[in-house]
């Protein structure tokens, strides 16, 4: 349950707020890593905004940590665990390991960090829209053969004519951000689909693009004027009950 002054991803009043809220939830993800966990079951619903600061900034964290897995020594990263994940954010490689029914391949950070990719341009591609692009919904398919194709070809072979493409216009100024985390997870030889073992070979270049992107949205306008309205509604609601009582 979320309290009362968290709210989810998705109603990000701003692109700059859906940005940075990512962001937030990554680095949370780098503290859980170092203390020895790995998500294994994640999706956007796992990251939630907290209530506007006093500059009017909201936070990103993870939250329902229920499959998360905790490694309790270094030998338990070597220990395969059970496959779990929403297809729709799982990563490639873990998609083909169990189309090929190759059970005991182990999930990594890097797993996740994939999964924070598929939830950042998933929403560029759905939000301010009624309904998601017709090849988006294929990535949670019944199929997973057909899950894992479609989601490999759209990412690896046509990344701008299916993806960037299908970014609705609002957040048409996140495709930069898109095609450089395309290019750290994917396009780098030494990496692939592969985990480095010094994780901060990833979660550097990562974290950095967003600050990067995060930068340039600075004075950005409200998008989702709905929840501005809503939330709106709610202080004056507040009000009303305090001068009430």
């Amino acid at each position: 349950m979320l309290s009362p002054s968290c709210r989810p991803l998705e109603t990000s009043s701003t692109v700059r707020e859906f940005v940075a809220g990512i962001r937030d939830a990554i680095i949370g993800h780098r503290n859980l890593y170092e203390s020895g966990m790995i998500l294994d079951d994640f999706m956007a619903e796992n990251i939630i905004l907290s209530k506007p600061d006093e500059r009017g900034v909201s936070k990103g964290f993870l939250v329902d940590l229920d499959m998360a897995s905790l490694r309790r020594n270094h030998d338990d990263w070597d220990c395969p665990k059970a496959m779990s994940g929403i297809k729709k954010y799982m990563a490639l490689e873990l998609l083909e390991a169990i189309d090929e029914k190759e059970y005991t391949l182990k999930q990594t950070y890097r797993h996740d960090l994939e999964s924070f990719f598929y939830v950042l341009i998933a929403g560029c591609m759905s939000y301010c829209r009624k309904e998601a692009p017709k090849h988006l919904q294929y990535w949670h398919s019944d199929n997973t053969r057909f899950c894992f194709t479609s989601k490999q070809s759209d990412i690896i072979l046509h990344f701008q004519k299916k993806i960037l493409n299908y970014f609705t216009p609002v957040f048409e100024c996140v495709q930069e951000l898109a095609l450089s985390l395309r290019q750290i997870l994917f396009d780098d030889k030494s990496v692939g689909y592969g985990t480095p073992e010094n994780p901060n070979v990833l979660y550097d270049p990562i974290i950095r693009a967003f600050d990067d992107t995060i930068r340039k949205l600075e004075g950005e306008k409200v998008f989702n004027s709905s929840l501005i309205m809503v939330l709106l509604f709610i202080c004056l609601l507040t009000l009303s009950i305090m001068f009430d009582s």
